[in-house]
C-alpha cells in the first residue's frame, strides 16, 4: 500500500499482541498509524470523541480483541455498529477465542473477518495480509 497512511484502530490490552500486530502490518507493507485502546472503556471513549468531532480522523480498519478489561469486545463491537462514523468501518476480530458462540455473535454483529491469535509469530504475520486485503 502506498501513499497516504491508513489509520488502524487497535483495541488490545496485551502489549505483546500490540507488538505482533504492528509487526504483521509492517511485514505486509501496510503503512499505517496504529491507534491503540488498551481496554473496552477507552475504546468506547475514542469512538464517542470521534463521533462528536467531525475534524477527528476516522480509522480505515478496526482490529478488536474480544477479551478486554473493563468493557468486553462484544460491547465495543455493538457500540461501533451504532456509531455514525464507525458503523461502516471494517472490523477484524483478533482474539484468542475460537468459540463458536463468539464467532456467531461477531458474525451477527457484522465483522468483516475473525482471526484467532496463533501461538507463533509466523502464523501471526498472516494478519497483515488480512488487513491489507481489507484496506
Amino acid at each position: 500500500m502506498t501513499g497516504k497512511r491508513s489509520i488502524v484502530f487497535l483495541v488490545e490490552d496485551n502489549p505483546a499482541d500490540v507488538f505482533f500486530v504492528r509487526t504483521a502490518l509492517e511485514s505486509q507493507g501496510v503503512h499505517s498509524s496504529v491507534v491503540v485502546a488498551p481496554d473496552g472503556e477507552k475504546a468506547i471513549a475514542f469512538v464517542e470523541t470521534t463521533d462528536t468531532d467531525p475534524e477527528a480522523p476516522c480509522p480505515q480498519v478496526i482490529l478488536l480483541d474480544l477479551n478486554l478489561p473493563r468493557t468486553s469486545g462484544m460491547e465495543v463491537l455493538r457500540r461501533l455498529k451504532t456509531s455514525p462514523r464507525f458503523a461502516e468501518v471494517p472490523v477484524i476480530v483478533v482474539t484468542s477465542s475460537d468459540a463458536s458462540m463468539d464467532r456467531a455473535e461477531a458474525a451477527n454483529l457484522g465483522v468483516d473477518a475473525y482471526f484467532v491469535k496463533p501461538q507463533n509469530l509466523d502464523e501471526y504475520m498472516k494478519l497483515g495480509a488480512v488487513v491489507k486485503a481489507i484496506l
